[in-house]
């Protein structure tokens, strides 16, 4: 659950602009059957090894901004954010004989955090002219720590937060009469993204863009020099879309990430893959509706890692989703999506047996 709330000064109000709000977030994982079997038929009996457990984590923010001109076409940004991060873990672990259920072993503990951060912004600005603007910002960064549920030590399951000081100076340009876009930043942290957004030809939009991090621990145990887990050394996608006057749309699009790392010590990895979605429908003016394909090729990839498990992605995905777009008394725009197909075909899920097909069909 995600909830925003802000207030910010009217769009015609000249170049000095304000803004300010409140943040609040809430999100649960309730593992109730998170196993695996072994075979140790060696001692008589095979064993389950299941983590059941239940994590939360709940951030609640204030934050504002305020825009000022200096001189000219220069402007001023300066925010800030105040921020509070909770989490809960409710670890279990439990090792149970399959043939006769007996528990051998079990660990429980429950532990909750809460981590506090102060995050100021200051942005310089100068537009050159309506389709050209640099800009140069320096910002406080903060990830909140966790809870690490990979082992059943509850005094050392806690790990700091991650703090930053993110230097960053850019571009925004629109070239032949707003058909072609380009926005370019790059960051101190030996990093840098670039997006690229093209109309050609009536009805035909080209859309890319690519990030590359060179991420590394400075100071952390026996990790120093090591690339941070679950943070890919590149990322790009390119979309291209066409259509036609009527509303009939087609897309598609493809995505990839860079070689992953799962653990500290960089032994576990998952190399560079690339995914490819498409989908076809009707739009129309507060309304659309269109058939999608996901994970095209049916590629085998790992989506995350917990409670030192995998997560296998979903696989070839096809769907009908619908939305419409709703005017409130305040005439804000409000888009409402509604599932109306879901079909998941897969041949990559690993049982004890070997490798199985599984079929998912949904209706909402």
């Amino acid at each position: 659950m995600k909830k925003e709330i802000r207030i910010q000064s009217l769009e015609n109000s000249g170049r000095l602009k304000w803004m300010g709000g409140l943040y609040y977030s809430f999100e649960e994982q309730d593992y109730h059957d998170f196993s695996i079997t072994y075979d140790t038929m060696a001692f008589g009996h095979n064993t389950k090894y299941n983590w059941p457990g239940n994590r939360s984590t709940k951030t609640m923010a204030a934050f504002g901004q305020v825009t000022v001109p200096i001189a000219g076409s220069l402007d001023f940004t300066a925010g800030l954010r105040c921020e509070r991060v909770n989490k809960e873990l409710d670890y279990r672990h439990y090792d149970t004989r399959t043939d006769t259920g007996e528990r051998l072993s079990s660990v429980e503990w429950s532990r909750e955090e809460d981590w506090d951060a102060l995050l100021p912004k200051a942005v310089l600005s100068w537009r050159m002219n309506k389709d050209a603007m640099t800009y140069f910002s320096v910002s406080q960064g903060d990830l909140a720590g966790g809870l690490n549920a990979n082992g059943d030590d509850k005094e050392t399951a806690k790990f700091d937060e991650q703090t930053s000081l993110n230097y960053e100076i850019g571009a925004k340009t629109a070239f032949l009469d707003n058909r072609l876009f380009f926005n370019a930043a790059k960051a101190h942290s030996q990093g840098i993204e670039l997006e690229l957004k093209a109309r050609p030809l009536q009805g035909l939009d080209i859309s890319t863009a690519f990030g590359w991090t060179d991420a590394e621990f400075d100071e952390y145990k026996n990790y120093t020099g090591k690339t941070p887990k679950q943070m890919p050394a590149y990322t790009f996608n390119l979309g291209i879309q066409y259509r036609v006057p009527c509303g009939f749309f087609v897309r598609g699009e493809m995505e990839g990430l860079g070689r992953t790392y799962y653990d500290e010590a960089n032994t576990i990895k998952q190399d560079a893959f690339q995914l490819y979605h498409a989908k076809i429908g009707y739009e129309a003016s507060n309304w659309d509706v269109y058939l999608y394909c996901n994970n095209l090729l049916d590629k085998e990839y790992f989506s995350s890692m917990s409670f030192g498990r995998f997560s296998v992605a979903e696989p070839r995905t096809f769907g009908v989703l619908a939305s419409v777009q709703i005017h409130d008394s305040a005439k804000k725009i409000n888009r409402v999506v509604i599932g109306l197909a879901k079909f998941m075909v897969c041949s990559f899920y690993k049982s004890g047996s070997g490798y199985e097909t599984a079929f998912n069909f949904l209706l909402g």
